[in-house]
């Protein structure tokens, strides 16, 4: 059994925000399970793409799949949203930013001052 602080209602995702702890948040699936083994200090709703914006424990942003995996192997300081061609704009460290696919993977080895949401 799970106990938790405070749950949503089941949106058309078939997954409802449930929070485990103050201050914490997961989905719960249909069958009782929760969505993943980590919980969120955020978690936004799932795009297009299927992917959700998320705050990790370490106060960086990543994105989760609907299967709970992490996108990408690097946490960002701050993160856009995907437009229609499957590219975001990441703050990645210190003024400095980059573009991620849908795959989580930097579209450039380096990083850049200024890049425009595309």
């Amino acid at each position: 059994d799970i106990d938790f602080v405070d749950a949503n209602r089941f949106g058309y995702e078939t997954f409802a925000l449930v929070s485990p702890k103050h201050g914490e948040y997961n989905y719960i699936k249909t069958n009782g399970e929760l969505f993943s083994k980590e919980n969120f200090l955020s978690l936004g709703q799932f795009n297009k793409y299927g992917l959700a914006k998320v705050k990790r424990k370490n106060n960086k942003i990543n994105y989760v799949d609907r299967s709970g995996n992490i996108l990408s192997k690097i946490d960002f300081k701050e993160a856009g949203s995907f437009s229609e061609f499957g590219i975001a704009c990441v703050w990645v460290c210190d003024g400095l930013y980059n573009y991620i696919n849908l795959r989580g993977e930097l579209l450039s080895p380096d990083n850049f001052y200024y890049t425009y949401h595309i």
